[in-house]
């Protein structure tokens, strides 16, 4: 229990640094942030890293297991598709050019 307690308290170290440095301070939380907020303002980065993502899998899946199975990869654009909105509106994003758009 206490090794877990420590291993607890080691993850937020960053956290505490973060909060405690001078504000210009680079922290990789906060950069893993803006970026994925960046890629997910817009559609054609969104789907165009996704996109990129999926091809490449299913040609991997085609060369290791042939082009029927490749078919059964197909439900995860869905599952993509589902986690975007999820990810959208979990962080608060907008996509630009959508209606009702803050951008706008």
């Amino acid at each position: 229990m206490q090794v877990l307690y420590a291993v607890q308290q080691l993850r937020r170290v960053w956290q505490l640094r973060g909060e405690l440095q001078a504000p210009g301070w680079w922290c990789p939380a906060d950069r893993l942030y803006q970026a994925t907020c960046w890629v997910l303002k817009s559609q054609a980065r969104t789907w165009g890293l996704i996109g990129i993502i999926t091809v490449l899998g299913l040609l991997d899946v085609v060369v290791r297991q042939g082009p029927g199975s490749a078919l059964f990869s197909l439900p995860a654009l869905a599952a993509f598709h589902l986690g975007v909105e999820w990810a959208r509106k979990r962080l608060g994003v907008t996509v630009k050019g959508r209606e009702g758009s803050k951008d706008e």
